[in-house]
């Protein structure tokens, strides 16, 4: 038998507003020939129709408005084209009707690397029987009953479209289902209601930098002393003692200073706090005032470079230092592309309490969903509540209440700036030597190799 022959187990149901693209559509509630409301996709998803009211899906249908105004939900579109390559049987099951202009639709997700000639889309909103997560429960039933599947996967934003969907689980006794509700931000997680309940999944994961981003290790526990696979199995030290503890804290006044916070790290940590966080976020753009001759010079060409070497050379970083400093953050955010660590709720897992009691304790993780609030951010990917809170406290901003600051560049820069400050310069004395840089931040000492391509483009750049 060929291989293309052999009848995929597994079907994958993709829903597609929210859960793979954001959008602005409406879909308009008309009684009486008159507009009514006007629902956004999620508010569809749970409004039931009163007397004499009907959908009116006229905006819904109106692809090239989805082509322009359709923001991708990263980690779904990952997850997506993962499956996609699988070999799994992908489908997509929306609740909008058909669009005026097919491959415009298609190329919406083209754009973004999905093979759609190996994923099928169906429309719910063609039918009028019914609420819409039974519409799209039929479509299911109809995929089901026609194959033989062992697994059944659906991602949706809505649960009641989850709900509906693991009730077929009493007429396909031998399919196991799987539903993953998904937040805006694009985080899976399992779903579970009261007589039916979602079968654990266990997946073969993948290294995460084959699969997700900002680098090879989404960022998590540079700054506890492990990183990505830099654990004991992975080769590194598994953890660290109670001095990592004296480093972070000795260095907060430092930083202040380095920072040209006036008075001690005291007086940073309270009597400035509010004024800086207020400045941060008022702030313009810094990425718009990077000029063209100054990206010329970037060894990325991405302006992100330009906007952290200047914060780096402000607070004496140079030299050398300063190319190991730009190669290792280049490293870990794909050419400063990716300013969060990109994974669902899957992925955070290893660092909620709830999961991975261990690891979370030492990010200082205490509640569930932490590992998910406090993951990898910036061009250092600072990540665990600890560090957040480390680094808030030294340079006098709210980080622990408000996590996505740190995606700003100009916190990044001064999160980059006071983690190396603490964690790298007093463990380094040559900064030529890539692997005496990486170790502070990746004992685990992975992806060398890729590491010394960056540091080696840097150290031309600085001659």
């Amino acid at each position: 038998m060929k291989a293309s022959e052999i009848q995929p187990k597994k079907l994958v149901i993709f829903d597609i507003d929210d859960t793979l693209v954001h959008t602005q559509t409406k879909v308009h509630v008309v009684k009486d020939s008159k507009v009514v409301k006007s629902l956004n996709s999620h508010d569809f998803t749970h409004y039931k129709l009163q007397p004499d009211e009907e959908f009116d899906f006229g905006d819904f249908r109106n692809a090239k408005e989805f082509f322009e105004k359709s923001k991708p939900i990263i980690p779904m579109m990952n997850q997506l084209k993962r499956d996609i390559a699988t070999g799994n049987k992908v489908v997509m099951v929306t609740a909008r009707a058909d669009f005026d202009d097919k491959e415009l639709f298609l190329d919406t997700f083209r754009k973004y690397g999905v093979d759609m000639s190996k994923v099928h889309v169906y429309r719910a909103g063609n039918s009028k029987q019914g609420t819409t997560e039974e519409r799209k429960a039929q479509i299911i039933k109809t995929l089901l009953d026609k194959d033989d599947y062992s697994k059944a996967i659906m991602y949706d934003d809505a649960k009641p479209n989850l709900h509906t969907f693991m009730s077929l689980k009493k007429s396909h006794p031998r399919t196991r289902f799987y539903a993953w509700h998904v937040s805006l931000e694009g985080d899976a997680s399992e779903y579970m209601r009261e007589g039916i309940v979602a079968e654990k999944k266990k997946r073969k994961r993948k290294p995460r930098w084959a699969a997700y981003g900002p680098g090879p290790f989404g960022g998590y526990g540079y700054a506890v002393g492990y990183s990505g696979d830099g654990g004991a199995a992975a080769g590194g030290d598994g953890g660290v003692g109670e001095g990592w503890k004296d480093w972070a804290a000795a260095g907060a006044l430092g930083t202040a200073l380095a920072f040209g916070a006036p008075g001690d790290a005291d007086a940073s940590q309270s009597k400035d706090k509010k004024p800086v966080a207020q400045q941060v976020v008022k702030k313009s753009d810094p990425l718009k005032q990077v000029t063209k001759k100054e990206l010329s010079k970037s060894v990325s060409g991405n302006p992100h470079e330009v906007v952290l070497k200047k914060a780096a050379m402000k607070a004496g970083i140079n030299g050398p230092e300063l190319a190991a400093f730009l190669a290792q953050c280049a490293h870990e955010t794909l050419d400063f592309k990716h300013m969060k660590e990109i994974g669902g709720s899957l992925d955070f897992k290893k660092y909620d309490i709830r999961f991975a009691p261990k690891k979370a304790k030492v990010l200082g993780n205490t509640k569930p969903g932490d590992g998910a609030k406090y993951k990898g951010r910036g061009y250092i990917q600072l990540t665990g509540k600890y560090n957040y809170k480390k680094a808030g406290d030294a340079l006098g901003l709210p980080l622990v209440e408000k996590p996505e600051l740190v995606e700003k560049p100009e916190v990044a820069a001064k999160v980059a700036v006071w983690f190396w400050q603490n964690r790298v310069q007093p463990n380094v004395d040559n900064f030529k030597n890539v692997k005496d840089v990486t170790k502070p931040i990746n004992p685990g000492m992975k992806h060398m190799d890729q590491r010394q391509e960056k540091h080696d483009k840097f150290m031309v750049a600085m001659k």
